[in-house]
């Protein structure tokens, strides 16, 4: 009778440990956010721009974009990290939206330049 020894390789093993620990805290974390969409709402004036203007159009998208970061603030988790998830696709969501109100083609433009589609 043969008896078969395994070896585990503790590098190996750790790292799938680590990963299925970091998923399961990652599906926590995502249950426990808040959902901010329906209270997250702020209003920005145009009025004083000219929005057929290349300029104007620039200052609006700025006015948009610091807005969307205000009020996608409670998602902002205060690193200072590239990849902050919940933050990025909470501005991206919020520009989405102001931009399809507005709904000048040189203001979507500008928006298609800064957040380009994701490509696959």
């Amino acid at each position: 009778m043969k008896t078969s020894l395994i070896r585990y390789n503790r590098p190996r093993i750790l790292m799938i440990s680590a990963a299925i620990t970091f998923l399961s805290l990652m599906g926590l974390c995502n249950a426990a956010q808040p959902d901010f969409r329906e209270s997250l709402r702020m209003n920005v004036s145009y009025a004083d721009l000219n929005i057929d203007s290349p300029a104007g159009v620039k200052v609006l998208y700025s006015r948009l974009r610091s807005a969307a970061r205000r009020v996608c603030a409670p998602f902002d988790d205060g690193q200072q990290r590239t990849i902050n998830f919940h933050f990025r696709a909470c501005v991206k969501n919020a520009l989405d939206s102001a931009v399809a109100q507005v709904n000048k083609p040189t203001l979507s433009a500008m928006h298609a330049r800064v957040w380009p589609a994701a490509g696959g």
